[in-house]
């Protein structure tokens, strides 16, 4: 998302469907500012991409306070919690009001949590750290060509959103900590994974690892009906004859992901398919 752009040690520019978002810190008032300018469908995407960060960052430290803060649209002086709105909706308040100087500003419930929230996703979950989120998300397992990490990294940007919403947990092997069996931790999570995405390329089926171990036990998994496996094709390689050539793949048709002419359309359709899936495997889950 930073790539190419403005970074300082307080803040950074970033980019994500045709969006720019403004991330600045200020240290004096104990505060993050966040401000995305954009359509407004990608640009709350965008949004929801950035408190995921933000949430797994704080989940990292105990007993750490943060608070939300709404601005309100054309008077960017006046803020209400996030929580206090969330309380107002589950309560069924519809309107309320704020002074405004000499005056009252009557504000609707809905527009504002709708204005920073993805749709869909206060019914799931209202943080990427909420704990019983966790442990209801469906588990999800890359399997992938180290040579293709650039483009795996592009995927989990876009598949925080379904994280944030609490669909998926996601993992990879460069989550192993230091120290742990790497070979160990890697079949334990292709083991528990319930959706197993293999990242196709030539250098994934060139690799032995890949191949011959990783999708070989998936398909296991995927024929016993305990896991479903997508081949998610990365770059133009040839897929027939190989063990996964009968699965429906992503993106749409098998058009690699490389080979569309914008990038964010390409994973998007990728998302919306893994979306899918969880939701139904999901439904049928819980």
């Amino acid at each position: 998302l930073s790539e190419h752009q403005l970074r300082w040690r307080t803040g950074v520019i970033l980019n994500f469907e045709g969006n720019r978002a403004l991330v600045k810190a200020d240290r004096a008032d104990n505060c993050v500012t966040i401000n995305v300018s954009g359509p407004t469908p990608s640009r709350r995407r965008l949004l929801a991409i950035i408190r995921s960060d933000f949430d797994r960052i704080h989940s990292n430290f105990k007993n750490l306070k943060i608070e939300e803060i709404v601005p309100i649209p054309n008077h960017p002086e006046i803020t209400v919690r996030y929580k206090e709105l969330l309380v107002r909706e589950k309560r069924g308040s519809k309107t309320f009001e704020v002074v405004n100087g000499d005056d009252l500003l009557e504000l609707n419930v809905q527009d504002l949590l709708n204005g920073v929230d993805l749709d869909g996703n206060r019914s799931r979950s209202n943080g990427f750290g909420d704990r019983d989120n966790r442990t209801q998300a469906l588990s999800l397992f890359y399997s992938y060509s180290h040579k293709d990490e650039h483009l795996r990294d592009e995927l989990e940007t876009h598949l925080k959103l379904l994280q944030r919403q609490g669909l998926i947990q996601p993992w990879h092997d460069r989550r192993i900590p230091l120290g742990d069996d790497w070979g160990q931790a890697i079949d334990d999570n292709l083991n528990r994974a319930d959706i197993i995405l293999l990242l196709i390329s030539a250098d994934f089926i060139a690799s032995d690892y890949c191949y011959d171990k990783e999708l070989a036990r998936a398909m296991e998994r995927h024929r016993s009906g305990e896991a479903v496996v997508i081949p998610i094709l990365l770059r133009p390689t040839d897929v027939k004859r190989t063990a996964f050539s009968a699965l429906q793949g992503l993106p749409t048709d098998l058009r690699p992901v490389t080979e569309w002419d914008n990038r964010d359309k390409a994973w998007l359709n990728v998302e919306t398919g893994i979306k899918q899936v969880a939701e139904s495997r999901s439904a049928d889950r819980f």
